[in-house]
């Protein structure tokens, strides 16, 4: 069964990436559902793709998926077209999803980049909700971060999203980059990571952040910072 995602009395705005890049805004009229009004904006691509699910003990799967950036899940569909999620991502090894590859460190990193097969450079991308409400869902009060993380209420993988609010809501696409080491392991980042995962070249590295004014919220200087640090190796 089709997920059901509604929002209703509420006006909405929707803003582009928190880095400022390419700002766009959207309104949903009062009553509308967010889901219809954002439509391909929730999704990472247009529409779903097919794509293959690797998982942990080395089976892998294939299916039409798409990641859904304002509930931050992997989405499929079966063979109805019905809409599911992959209910625990833990298992994934990874999923290739054309030339995309996604993994999961407590949220869903797309591989932007490998640099020497030391490093990869990976994009979180997230739809976010502000916290400008009073009521959440059933009445309650609650903060931003209980919106955007949705409670669910689930039968045999049959979920219903339902969240009403009485204020404005301001919502956002945010994206944030980590490195990812060859164990696996995901970190922000940031000029503390970056020269503790290139620590043979600490200084050298350091001079070029500081030369170049490196901004850790911009994909490009991020880019050529590993260019650079794996170079040198």
């Amino acid at each position: 069964m089709k997920k059901l995602i509604s929002y209703a009395i509420f006006t909405l705005c929707f803003i582009g990436y928190a880095t400022a890049q390419n700002q766009e805004s959207l309104t949903v009229e009062v009553g509308n559902d967010i889901q219809k009004t954002l439509g391909e904006h929730v999704y990472r691509f247009p529409a779903f793709k097919s794509g293959t699910v690797y998982f942990r003990n080395g089976k892998s799967t294939m299916a039409s998926l798409n990641l859904n950036m304002l509930l931050e899940e992997m989405q499929f569909l079966d063979a109805r077209k019905d809409t599911l999620a992959i209910v625990d991502p833990s298992a994934i090894d990874r999923i290739e999803i054309g030339l995309v590859t996604f993994i999961y460190k407590e949220a869903y990193l797309e591989i932007l980049e490998v640099y020497d097969s030391k490093v990869a450079l990976a994009i979180q991308r997230k739809i976010k909700v502000s916290d400008r409400q009073k009521e959440g869902g059933y009445g309650q009060q609650t903060s931003s971060s209980s919106i955007s993380s949705i409670s669910t209420h689930s039968a045999n993988n049959n979920l219903h999203y339902n969240l009403k609010v009485n204020e404005n809501l301001l919502i956002s696409k945010e994206q944030k980059f980590f490195i990812v080491d060859q164990g696996g392991s995901a970190k922000v980042a940031n000029k503390a990571n970056i020269l503790k995962a290139f620590s043979d070249n600490r200084k050298n590295i350091a001079e070029y952040m500081k030369t170049k004014k490196i901004d850790f919220n911009k994909q490009e200087d991020i880019e050529d910072l590993l260019m650079y640090s794996s170079s040198l190796q």
